[in-house]
């Protein structure tokens, strides 16, 4: 067996100046690794979030969250925001026309600690996993009085019935 020959389902070696660097672990069935599907930045001010809460009461938060995410209110708005700015990149990440409403309680962010990560529920899963999607990486911060996050959706290796071109 070459360097270059392998098993679906094998490490597959990183080769640089012909000598093998790491390897990665390929999900059963796929023969390319994991590459991204898209990029999602989103910005939001504290203050106008804040300022929506205040005009519209709990109906936004409730509109956007369930209550898992936020907890219990009385809610924070720089939290708020943060999480609004999370699911706004997740959505963008997944490149679903843009002219389709933010299906917002289908993107779910929560925390552990400091690590933050996004699920998808309902009919938004079904489109991700429709469109090969798969983990979503996921990071947010507040700074002053600016909520930032990017998402990051890779893509899954391609099925193993597209040719390998290393093998063929």
């Amino acid at each position: 067996m070459s360097a270059t020959d392998h098993l679906v389902g094998d490490a597959v070696p990183a080769v640089a100046d012909g000598a093998p660097t790491h390897s990665v672990d390929l999900p059963l069935g796929c023969q390319t690794p994991p590459s991204i599907h898209g990029v999602g930045i989103d910005v939001n001010s504290v203050s106008r979030v804040a300022g929506l809460m205040d005009v519209y009461g709990a109906s936004f938060v409730a509109t956007r969250f369930d209550e898992v995410e936020l907890g219990e209110p009385p809610y924070d708005a720089c939290k708020v925001a943060e999480a609004i700015s999370a699911k706004e990149a997740v959505w963008k990440s997944l490149r679903i026309d843009e002219r389709t409403p933010v299906p917002w309680r289908q993107i779910v962010i929560t925390r552990c600690h400091d690590a933050v990560a996004a699920q998808l529920d309902g009919e938004l899963q079904g489109v991700a996993t429709s469109l090969g999607v798969g983990p979503i990486t996921l990071s947010s911060t507040v700074s002053g009085d600016l909520a930032f996050a990017v998402a990051i959706a890779e893509t899954l290796g391609s099925p193993s019935s597209v040719p390998n071109p290393a093998t063929s």
